[in-house]
């Protein structure tokens, strides 16, 4: 039979997007290519130098940091994925390790398989520093039309924004190729703070407040590197409900990340955060409920993705963070931080205060019922982890821990292998070499 010419042809296993105008590639990568594509290496700081004040710690405005390399593409089937380094190296490792790819050396090249899309690093003989990031999507769907009113649609290049705040019912999308650029507005001098010794610039990339019916997509980068630290949050939504954000990409944040604060049934998913100022916090859910972040990738200077209540009388219930890669150069990677100031219910946490320049509360909570299940540690020693409660009323309880490795050793087995340390005002804490569930 012949074939049918009215068939639509089979779609790539990869696709990729040039890079706009004025781009600088990294250096670190002469060639990075996805089932034979050649890829853009985008760049991005990390691990900033940092500028004691007296007061705020902050950054120079020429501040010197290391450099991160990252790729975007989507992918339908597994691909080979070709990386030339700029230098010349003996070993490649991916990692997490636990994805159990195998990477081959040959003529100065590394290739290695992706089965799927996955975020992913590639570091040369164990060197944390020159990193590249490999971040694969899923193909996009449901791509909005660049002529509809209720989008806000960026095509490929270099954009600049002095701020957008968004409206209910609207999709802002950023196309594979685009950038996002911030900029402060014109005589913005910010705010001096006689108590931090900075000056504080207010604001956000995007503002999402109280709104609902929100989508914000695409396979394009937010950057933040013309704000000032400390300076202006990338994604901040107050009092928003029913928001969706996926595929992007936030770049040298000033500030916080990704705040999402008194929202409901807000959907995070495949967001890729690179950030290396201080205080750029990847995503933080404030007083929030209904809360789910999946399958993202965060690499910044503080907090990776954690739970707070920094206001009084506002919950923080039903948030779920799954599949996602926490790369933490400082800060806490997972897990309810300091302020805490309302009841956090998920999972059993309910939440702890401790006195310090963020938590003042008088009335400290209680941690009942946690597990921590299926976590991988890399480096060459298992560092302490400290439990500690505040007094017999508010104390630490039920606290159990599973499949808990050392890279390239056995689950722990017992609670005195995990380098733990309590108070006494800990309790029932038990160790599992087995899953969870």
């Amino acid at each position: 039979m012949p074939i049918d010419s009215a068939l639509p042809p089979a779609p790539p296993a990869a696709l990729t997007w040039p890079a706009p105008a004025g781009e600088v590639a990294s250096p670190d990568f002469r060639e990075v290519s996805v089932a034979g594509v050649q890829l853009f290496v985008y760049q991005a700081p990390v691990r900033a130098e940092i500028l004691s004040t007296g007061g705020l710690a902050s950054h120079k405005p020429d501040y010197a940091a290391e450099r991160a390399s990252f790729v975007i593409f989507d992918m339908s089937a597994p691909v080979t994925v070709r990386v030339v380094p700029g230098r010349p190296f003996k070993t490649a490792a991916l990692r997490p390790e636990r994805a159990g790819i195998a990477t081959r050396v040959e003529g100065g090249a590394v290739e290695f398989t992706l089965d799927r899309p996955r975020k992913m690093t590639l570091l040369l003989d164990g060197d944390t520093r020159s990193a590249l990031h490999l971040f694969a999507g899923e193909p996009e769907k449901d791509i909005p039309a660049a002529d509809d009113p209720n989008v806000l649609y960026f095509g490929p290049g270099v954009h600049e924004t002095t701020g957008i705040a968004l409206k209910s019912g609207q999709t802002l999308y950023l196309a594979g190729g685009a950038v996002l650029k911030a900029k402060l507005k014109p005589g913005d001098t910010g705010t001096y703070s006689e108590e931090w010794k900075v000056v504080f610039h207010h604001g956000s990339v995007l503002g999402l407040n109280n709104v609902k019916g929100v989508r914000i997509c695409g396979r394009g980068i937010i950057d933040a590197g013309g704000i000032p630290h400390p300076g202006w949050n990338m994604l901040w939504l107050g009092g928003a409900r029913h928001v969706q954000v996926d595929g992007i990409t936030l770049r040298n944040a000033a500030n916080w990340n990704f705040m999402i604060g008194h929202s409901e049934e807000i959907e995070v998913r495949d967001v890729r955060i690179v950030s290396g100022r201080l205080n750029s916090d990847g995503i933080n859910s404030v007083n929030s409920r209904q809360v789910r972040i999946r399958d993202c990738f965060v690499r910044n200077h503080d907090d990776s993705i954690v739970v707070k209540t920094t206001a009084t009388n506002a919950p923080a219930e039903a948030i779920t963070v799954e599949g996602c890669t926490v790369w933490s150069d400082w800060g806490y990677a997972l897990g309810v931080t300091y302020e805490t100031r309302s009841p956090v219910r998920n999972i059993l946490f309910r939440g702890t205060i401790l006195k310090d320049c963020w938590g003042k509360d008088p009335e400290r909570g209680l941690v009942r019922n946690v597990v921590v299940d299926g976590v991988t540690l890399y480096g060459k020693a298992l560092l302490p982890s400290e439990l500690n409660g505040a007094d017999v009323k508010h104390d630490v309880r039920g606290v159990k821990f599973c499949n808990i490795r050392l890279a390239g050793q056995p689950p722990v087995s017992d609670v005195t292998g995990l380098a733990l340390k309590t108070n006494a005002f800990v309790s029932e804490v038990t160790c599992s070499p087995v899953p969870a569930r």
